[in-house]
């Protein structure tokens, strides 16, 4: 939620504070029924099914944090 409110000027940081985990769980609605899809394969099961996913995932964020801009020392005056 940090890193998500510090994109932001300080009137709008509060805002996507409070929006960034509803994002989160929202993705639960694309998750479940992917996972749900993966597990009917009987090569992968349970245990690879969710393996998967969580790799997926996983290389979703560590990419979207790679790519965020570097926020030190940045001029929080902005003209919004």
């Amino acid at each position: 939620m940090t890193v998500a409110a510090e994109q932001f000027g300080t009137n709008l940081r509060s805002t996507v504070a409070t929006t960034a985990p509803n994002f989160a769980r929202g993705a639960t609605v694309i998750i479940a029924p992917v996972y749900k899809m993966l597990k009917a394969n009987p090569s992968l099961g349970m245990v690879g099914a969710a393996g998967l996913i969580g790799a997926v995932l996983l290389l979703l964020a560590f990419f979207s944090a790679s790519t965020l801009p570097e926020t030190y020392g940045k001029d929080l005056d902005y003209v919004e």
